[in-house]
Order: structure tokens, then C-alpha cells, then sequence
């Protein structure tokens, strides 16, 4: 009996150890510490600390279970990661966030188990800059809308977008506008996009500015055309506003004719500027075989004085009768003495473009295409249908440009039968003389370059209305005939024969 008490005893004790020296068993999973989800602004400390805890298969968190800690996006660090698991929830350590704003993520990895993805959220620093992320370097026709929005992005140093900040926009070159409000905010993807932007008629450089708080970017835009205008300069280039009106008239021309017209090849014989009459000397051999577009020699000099002849222009070598006979080089000539003046008075680029037009082919080549009626000279009239459809539609003159439109018939040779008529169209930019206030480029000079052959661009054309009570007078007096007359226009010299020859115009054929 004894025995059999100790044995049962020793059992009673041997059971009971057992059971108080069990070992809680293996890792089994991973799971999150809990807690708010770290934030923080990129390249700093995400906080609050994000745990994680490893468990066994009874749901016990265990301690001492070796883990490797790797940030999986984001692109941010962490510094004093652990090597092995708590019992209980466990830091990963100081997570510092990567550049890029957004979710980010840590991942906890035990042998054996499914890794643990840990998540932050960073957010974007402050506004450091800004960025064109759309509708940069188009090409559009003067005139008219750009086909895709600008849209510009405020950044923080890292170049994350920052979202409800104020973007103002403006035009700041070429004259264009806006159609809708300048004033705009960022999206929740930073990105803010501006109004309709309609390029200026005047042709040139196109640039829109987004501004916020003290950053600014800039969308620029080109003038579709293909006609090429190549100025050269005879004498020295003037400077200031004469250069620039200069620029400005080149620039106004392209915006308006906008097809490109047939290469030319200099003929035989013709091999420098000074054959033209009046052409300037001294200037070297044309080097090119073949011109695109128009070749213009300009010169500033002495003449005769304030106050007489300002000057003169028009084409010296058209192209053949296949083409039209558009100008392909031609000269422009102003006297030094007048154009302080016309600097003063706001007038130098009406005059400087009303005198390129000339060379362009404007009153020049209307009788080479038959396009002008000279037979009653106190009623001298333009011919071709689309100026005519453009001054009877667009213009107001129903009755003046029923059929024909009409052009100025007096005041000498550097006057007549080359200019839209002075007491019908007024202030208009190519009536014989310039009279006070603007000088609009109007839609009827446009389309009359059209009817010379040119493709054009009629968004170009500057508002304008014929004055009322004047329809049907051909009669050559009114009320703006004392301002200064236009210089004279130069007619063409030499044409090319269908053969690539040079034609003598002043000789008989």
C-alpha cells in the first residue's frame, strides 16, 4: 500500500509539472500593433510610431522571434529597426518618409509567415515653385484658341502637388486673351488650369503667365504660318520703337498670310539688289539660288527733310504669272528726319506696316492680276471678290461693296489706284494717308491678299466699320485728307517668265 501511495503521489506531481512548463508554441502570424495610421510630411519622422505584433497560434503575442524590417515604397529610412519581436506590440523603429507624397509602406517579414505591409500617409511641404504640366509650346493661327488648356502645378521642393492654392493667369505676350476667370485653385491633384487663351492678331511671341504667392511659370505658343518675310537691312538698323515697329509689321504680316508660297529661283542676270531702281548700293551678290517667300532690303537715311517725303516701298522682282505674280524681294525707304515724328505721334507701325503691305503686293500687283477697273478714273475700283465679300459682310458697306470696292483715284501717282479710298474707308490702315487715333488692319486688305493668290488668315483682322452716310460718294474729300499722306508705293520692275528668265517690265515686250 505504500508503494502503490508513492506511485500514485509521484504521478499526482509528475502530471502537474508538465502542465505549468508547457511552452506557448510557435510563431504562427503577423499582425498590426494598432494605432492611428502614421502621417507626416515628406522627409521627415512619421508619427505616431507604427507596432506591429507576432503571435502564436493561441493569439499570445511572443517575444523573441528574429524579423527583418524593409521600407517597400516610398523611398523613405528607418533608423534603430528591431531585430527581434517584443511581447507585445513592437515599434519598427523611426521611420522617416520618403520625397514622394502619398501612401507609403514598411514590411515586416518573419520566416515562415506572410510579411506584414505597414502603411503612413505622407503629405506634400510647403509650395516652393511651379510647373507648366500641360499645353506648352502650341501652335495656333493668330487670333484664335489654343487646342489644349495650359495648366500649371504648384510643387514642394520635391515636386509633390499641392492642392487648393490660388493660380492667377495673365497674358503677358503677343497681345492674346483670356475668355473665362484669371483667377483659379489647384485641384486635389495640385493642378489649377487656366481659361480659354485666344493668341493676339498681331502674330509674334505668344506667352501666358501662371502666378502664385511669389512663384510664376510661363506657357508660351508659336503663330502657325509658313510665308517666310526675310528683312535685311541696307543701312544701319535703327533702333527703339523704329526697329521694333519694323519687327512688329514682319511679325503682322506672317499671322495674316499663313500659306506658304512657291520657291522662286533668282533668275539669270539678276544677281544684286542695286539693279532695282532706287536699290541700295553697296550691298553684296545674293548668295541663295532660290527665295520662299518675300526678301525685303529696308533702309533709314537722308532725304528731304522733316515734313516731306517720308519715304516709299513696293516690290522690285515678282514672281511669273503662274504665281500671281506675288513679290518676291522688294525695297522699303524712309527719311530719317520724319520718323522721330511718327515715333511721337503713336503712327510708326501703321505706317511701317501699311508700307510692307505694299511691298507684299498691296496695290502693287492689282493690275498684274487684272484685279483693278480703271476705266472711270473718278471711280476706280478693286475687283476681286473675296475684299469685296469681306467689306459688304464684315464691314458694314452693303451698298459700297455690292460688287466692287472701292479705291482712292486722286492725289498723284503715289496715291491713286493703289489705296482703298480715303472718304470710304477712312482710318482704315491702307488709305493714302494717316490720319489721327488707330489705324485698323481690316478684314477687306486681308482678303484682297487673298484674291492675290495668298492663303490667309482672316482671325488677323482688326474690328472695323466703314463710316456711315459715305456709300455711295466717289467723290475725294473728307474729313480725314490733312494728316500725312502714305509714302509712295513702288511698282514692280522685273518678273520672272515662265522659262525661270528675267522680264525688263519697263522695256516692250
Amino acid at each position: 500500500m505504500r508503494i502503490l501511495f508513492a506511485l500514485m503521489l509521484a504521478g499526482t506531481f509528475a502530471c502537474k509539472g508538465k502542465d505549468s512548463a508547457a511552452p506557448p508554441g510557435g510563431a504562427a502570424s503577423i499582425v498590426s500593433g494598432g494605432g492611428a495610421t502614421p502621417t507626416g510630411t515628406v522627409g521627415t519622422v512619421a508619427s505616431p510610431a507604427a507596432t506591429f505584433i507576432v503571435r502564436n497560434a493561441a493569439g499570445d503575442a511572443i517575444g523573441g522571434v528574429p524579423v527583418s524590417i524593409a521600407v517597400t515604397s516610398g523611398g523613405g529610412s528607418i533608423m534603430g529597426r528591431p531585430t527581434v519581436s517584443a511581447a507585445g506590440a513592437t515599434s519598427i523603429g523611426s521611420w522617416t518618409l520618403g520625397n514622394t507624397a502619398g501612401t507609403q509602406t514598411v514590411t515586416v517579414t518573419v520566416s515562415g509567415l506572410t510579411p506584414l505591409v505597414l502603411s503612413a500617409v505622407a503629405t506634400a511641404g510647403n509650395a516652393t515653385g511651379m510647373a507648366i504640366v500641360a499645353g506648352n509650346n502650341q501652335t495656333a493661327l493668330a487670333g484664335t484658341a489654343v487646342g489644349t488648356a495650359v495648366q500649371a502645378k504648384v510643387v514642394d521642393p520635391y515636386g509633390n502637388a499641392i492642392a487648393a492654392q490660388a493660380i492667377d493667369w495673365s497674358v503677358v505676350t503677343g497681345s492674346g486673351s483670356l475668355t473665362g476667370s484669371p483667377n483659379t485653385v489647384s485641384n486635389a491633384s495640385g493642378i489649377a488650369t487656366a481659361p480659354g487663351w485666344t493668341l493676339g492678331k498681331a502674330g509674334g511671341p505668344q506667352r501666358l503667365r501662371a502666378a502664385s504667392g511669389s512663384f510664376e511659370v510661363f506657357a508660351d505658343a508659336t503663330i502657325q504660318t509658313a510665308y517666310t518675310v526675310d528683312l535685311r537691312w541696307a543701312t544701319t538698323p535703327p533702333t527703339g520703337a523704329t526697329l521694333d515697329a519694323f519687327t512688329r509689321a514682319v511679325n503682322r504680316i506672317r499671322a495674316s498670310i499663313v500659306g506658304g508660297v512657291s520657291p522662286v529661283a533668282f533668275p539669270n542676270g539678276f544677281t544684286n539688289v542695286s539693279q532695282c531702281p532706287g536699290g541700295p548700293a553697296g550691298q553684296p551678290n545674293f548668295t541663295e539660288t532660290t527665295i520662299p517667300g518675300v526678301i525685303i532690303y529696308a533702309s533709314v537715311g537722308p532725304d528731304d527733310g522733316v515734313g516731306g517725303r517720308l519715304g516709299s516701298a513696293g516690290p522690285c522682282l515678282i514672281r511669273p504669272a503662274s504665281a500671281q505674280f506675288k513679290p518676291a524681294l522688294g525695297l522699303m525707304k524712309f527719311d530719317e528726319a520724319d520718323l522721330p515724328t511718327l515715333v511721337a505721334n503713336g503712327r510708326i507701325d501703321f505706317v511701317i506696316l501699311h508700307e510692307m503691305l505694299h511691298v507684299v503686293g498691296f496695290g502693287t500687283v492689282w493690275t498684274n492680276n487684272s484685279l483693278i477697273d480703271v476705266t472711270d478714273t473718278t471711280n476706280v475700283r478693286f475687283l476681286g471678290a473675296q475684299a469685296r465679300t469681306a467689306c459688304s459682310g464684315q464691314n458694314g458697306g452693303v451698298n459700297t461693296c455690292a460688287s466692287t470696292v472701292p479705291v482712292h483715284s486722286t492725289d498723284g501717282v503715289g496715291s491713286r489706284d493703289s489705296h482703298w479710298r480715303e472718304t470710304v474707308f477712312l482710318t482704315e490702315l491702307m488709305t493714302p494717308f494717316i490720319g489721327s487715333g488707330g489705324a485698323p488692319y481690316s478684314a477687306t486688305t486681308i482678303q484682297s491678299l487673298a484674291d492675290m493668290g495668298y492663303s490667309v488668315n482672316i482671325n488677323a483682322a482688326d474690328p472695323f466699320t466703314l463710316a456711315a452716310g459715305l456709300y455711295a460718294s466717289p467723290a475725294e474729300t473728307g474729313p480725314d485728307r490733312t494728316p500725312t499722306r502714305m509714302p509712295d508705293p513702288i511698282m514692280p520692275t522685273f518678273s520672272i517668265d515662265t522659262r525661270g528668265r528675267l522680264l525688263d517690265l519697263r522695256k516692250p515686250k
